[in-house]
């Protein structure tokens, strides 16, 4: 089954776009039938957690995966189509308007494997890329700034624990251990940068200020 919907997950993430750079136009009879399929899709299944808007309005929801037995989403696509004017596929619109309704929902479903390259493919040909650049600048100066922050809990760990006169055994490592360790303070911090990275400037602060 064909998967849409799916949007860039971090900073980190060049394969599936902001919704923002998908933002179109439809007439509204349209949208209003495409809307209206996208809320009553069957559950295919459901997560714990709950979705919020990538645009930074009060949209929050349960989060799900929808289906029709070809095409797969997230149950928040409705949103975004109904709300934001997001595109989607044409030929889904197609699919859609042709229908008369949804068939029932068959198990087997459950056994498939969701599609994501035709979405990837389509999102590559229709996505404006205007906040890519944006992006990857911000996640530069992020970078920096995880990097200053994790440098001086490294010292501040080095001064409340004390050095020992041991070398840190961690790859590539020239620093010294921990009194009592054999890693120093910066290698035991040391796969935190993502975590900090994304607190100094998540997704929402990057697509919406």
């Amino acid at each position: 089954m064909r998967y849409i919907g799916r949007w860039i997950g971090s900073l980190k993430d060049t394969v599936y776009p902001p919704p923002h750079e998908l933002a179109g136009e439809y007439d509204r009879a349209t949208q209003s039938i495409v809307v209206d399929y996208l809320i009553n899709g069957h559950v295919l299944c459901a997560y714990r957690g709950f979705a919020s808007c990538l645009y930074g309005c009060n949209y929050s929801d349960g989060y799900a995966e929808l289906t029709d037995g070809k095409w797969v989403w997230p149950c928040d696509l409705a949103h975004y189509v109904d709300t934001h004017s997001i595109l989607v596929p044409q030929e889904f619109i197609a699919d859609v308007v042709a229908s008369i309704g949804l068939q029932e929902f068959n198990e087997e479903w459950r056994s498939q494997h969701d599609e994501f390259d035709y979405w990837r493919d389509w999102c590559e040909k229709n996505a404006t890329g205007h906040l890519r650049n944006h992006i990857c600048a911000e996640l530069h100066s992020a970078n920096q700034k995880a990097e200053e922050l994790l440098n001086a809990m490294a010292q501040k760990m080095a001064h409340e624990h004390g050095l020992s006169s041991i070398r840190c055994i961690g790859a590539g490592c020239t620093n010294t251990a921990l009194l009592g360790k054999y890693l120093c303070a910066r290698c035991c911090l040391k796969g935190n940068e993502d975590m900090y990275v994304s607190h100094l400037y998540g997704v929402d602060t990057a697509l919406n200020g």
